[in-house]
C-alpha cells in the first residue's frame, strides 16, 4: 500500500521547476552576449526539481508491503523497517517517529494526504505496542 503525497506539496515541485527552467532558459536566450554560469545554474536546480516531482508521482512517501514500512527517497536508500520490529512511536513536534533497535523512522504527517493518513494510523493502531510506547493510546 502506498502512502501518498498532498498533491500541493508535489506540485511546488513543479511550479518551482518550471520557475527554474524559465528564468534560465530567458537569461539564456535574452541575453545579446551569450549565456553565463547563473543560466546554466538555475536551468540545472530546475531539472532537478523536476526529477524530484517525476520521482515523487511515481513512488510516493511510503510503502507498506509484507509487514514492512519503508521511506521512498530521491538522494539515498530507503530502508525498510519491520513492523514487527517496532519498539516505540512518539510523536514529537507533530512527526511520527517509529523506533527499532537500530535505527529510527521519522514520517511528517503534514506531507500525506488525509486518506493516506488515516491508513497508516490504522496500521500504526494495530501493532502491539504497551500505551506508553504509542500516542495512539490516548485517542
Amino acid at each position: 500500500m502506498k502512502i501518498r503525497f498532498k498533491k500541493k506539496k508535489i506540485r511546488r515541485n513543479l511550479l518551482f521547476g518550471v520557475l527554474f527552467v524559465l528564468t534560465g532558459s530567458s537569461g539564456i536566450l535574452l541575453d545579446d552576449e551569450g549565456a553565463d554560469w547563473p543560466d546554466y545554474g538555475f536551468m540545472s536546480i530546475g531539472v532537478l526539481y523536476i526529477a524530484h516531482y517525476i520521482h515523487d508521482i511515481k513512488r510516493q512517501y511510503l510503502i507498506l508491503e509484507n509487514g514492512s514500512i519503508r521511506k521512498n527517497r530521491l538522494y539515498g536508500s530507503g530502508i525498510p523497517i519491520k513492523l514487527d520490529d517496532i519498539i516505540r512511536i512518539r510523536k514529537i513536534s507533530g512527526e511520527y517517529q517509529l523506533e527499532t533497535e537500530r535505527r529510527m523512522l521519522t514520517i511528517d504527517p503534514d506531507l500525506i494526504q488525509k486518506d493516506s493518513l488515516d491508513k497508516l494510523n490504522k496500521t500504526l493502531t494495530q501493532l502491539d505496542l504497551s500505551a506508553d510506547k504509542t500516542p495512539f493510546s490516548e485517542e
